[in-house]
């Protein structure tokens, strides 16, 4: 059971999911229905967000981020077993999963330079683990374990995503190179 004291149903967990992929097929015919190039160019950093969002939704569904955000408030709070007042509003919890997952999607692939990309996604990493304690400094359970899951995910799919890009412009470049010669 979470510590709001309500426990997802299964009638509940199959609404979320559809809300999930209803959400999942309004941002897929938004990209449709972009022009040309510019449709095809955020394709994959949508999808990395969108999936990185949709990984978070399912590990709270199976109640896995109940136990990492328990996990979270002992380590942040260590001594007796923490109590906190007030609990965030779900929809805050999930709107930072979602703009965390999005944003370091995008900014990791718009960044060159594998050095540059592994410190952007650490330094987001550690924004949100920072929430952590602001949120207990101010009596909040700080239940950041979906926010992190997912830029964890993002970044880290947003950079092999990225250096694969790399590559393969480099290829194209030594191609053209060979060929002027």
């Amino acid at each position: 059971m979470s510590k709001t004291g309500r426990r997802l149903t299964s009638d509940r967990r199959r609404r979320l999911l559809a809300v999930m992929l209803t959400v999942f097929g309004n941002f897929m015919s938004r990209i449709k229905a972009a022009p040309g190039s510019a449709r095809l160019a955020k394709i994959p950093e949508l999808a990395i967000g969108l999936l990185s969002v949709l990984l978070a939704g399912g590990l709270g569904l199976l109640g896995i981020l109940d136990r990492v955000n328990s996990w979270i408030a002992k380590s942040v709070a260590p001594g007796a077993v923490p109590e906190f007042s007030k609990p965030l509003p779900p929809w805050v919890i999930w709107l930072g999963t979602i703009a965390f997952a999005f944003s370091i999607s995008f900014a990791v692939v718009g960044v060159r330079g594998l050095a540059r990309r592994i410190i952007l996604w650490v330094s987001s990493l550690v924004v949100v683990s920072g929430w952590a304690f602001v949120l207990a400094l101010a009596a909040r359970e700080p239940a950041i374990g979906g926010p992190w899951i997912a830029t964890f995910w993002a970044g880290f799919c947003a950079i092999v995503h990225g250096e694969n890009q790399a590559m393969l412009r480099n290829k194209r470049v030594t191609k053209r190179k060979e060929e002027e010669s």
